[in-house]
Formats: C-alpha cells, structure tokens, sequence
C-alpha cells in the first residue's frame, strides 16, 4: 500500500461518514450518516494521521465537513503509533485513520453507552472500508486501538476512548 493525498483520504471519509440531517433529543445532538448509531449520536472521531507529516494529526469534522489540526501535546506518541502500524503491515505507508470515541457523549445519552462505542465503532470502520474499496483504494483495519492518539492530545481519560485503527492508500504497483 502507497500513500494517498490527503484530499482522496478525505473523499472516501466523506463519502463513508459525513454527518447528513441532524435533530436533538433530551439535549444531545444526534445525526444521519451513511453508518449506523446507537440512537444517531455519531460520537466517533475520525482522527487522521499521515506518514508524510510525522507527528501530525488532524481531526475530520464530519458534520462541518472540514479538516481541523489538532495540537499535538506528545508526538512521540505519534511516532510510536507509526511503529505499531508498520509492524502490523510492514510494506504499507497509506495513512492511518484512527476512530476516537466521545466517551462522555455515549455514557450522556445511554446507562449503558460503552457498549454502543464498539458497536458503532466497528460500523464506521466497515462502512470506510467499503468505501475505500469502492473508490479502488486499498484500506486495512490494524487491529490495534490507537490509544497513542487520544495520549498524543493530552486531553482527560475518561472523555475520549481509541477504538480501533485502519490505513487507507493505494494499492503496491497501482497507477497514479
């Protein structure tokens, strides 16, 4: 797997998770979007981190569709989450997007929201995955969490909570 620019990642997470018509219920924000949610609260983050740009991160804004940089507090962190990655798949250097849970939000909305976490975790990561397929695009789930990222922003630990990890590029040997 080989790099993508940025703007064809963003593509395929806009195709796969831009936040369409949104309402709010007892409070919170809830939203329409290609994946399913527990009760549309769409609380997961798509964080972007690509090889080009060590230690940097992005956070894409699916409901404002925007690119947002993030303040990275510990890039270290970063760069340990590349070594995982390239442990994982050690011929690829597509870029990683991790899927970073507002915490708060789920606990907020339900008496038992972690379980929603996972649950509309793993719904997102597929629904990219078949987009990036679609797009002809090669992406791989890493099977990591990716907590490095949610340490890298040195934000409280019980507000954001990493829920899994996946590269996007283009397939070894595909023409530009």
């Amino acid at each position: 797997m080989t790099a993508l620019p940025l703007g064809q990642v963003l593509d395929v997470l806009r195709f796969s998770s831009a936040l369409r018509s949104g309402w709010i219920y007892k409070g919170i924000d809830r939203h329409k979007a290609p994946a399913i949610s527990g009760g549309g609260l769409h609380g997961i983050h798509l964080v972007i981190a690509p090889y080009a740009m060590h230690a940097r991160l992005f956070r894409y804004d699916r409901a404002g569709d925007q690119l947002e940089a993030l303040n990275v507090a510990r890039p270290e962190r970063i760069i340990n989450l590349f070594g995982q990655a390239c442990a994982c798949l050690p011929e690829a250097n597509g870029t990683i997007v991790g899927l970073i849970a507002d915490h708060a939000k789920y606990i907020a909305a339900y008496e038992e929201g972690e379980s929603l976490i996972w649950r509309d975790s793993g719904a997102l990561l597929q629904v990219i995955a078949m987009s990036a397929f679609a797009f002809g695009f090669a992406c791989c789930p890493l099977g990591l969490h990716g907590v490095e990222i949610v340490e890298s922003l040195n934000v409280r630990a019980d507000r954001l909570l990493a829920c899994g990890l996946l590269q996007i590029g283009r397939y070894a040997g595909a023409e530009v």
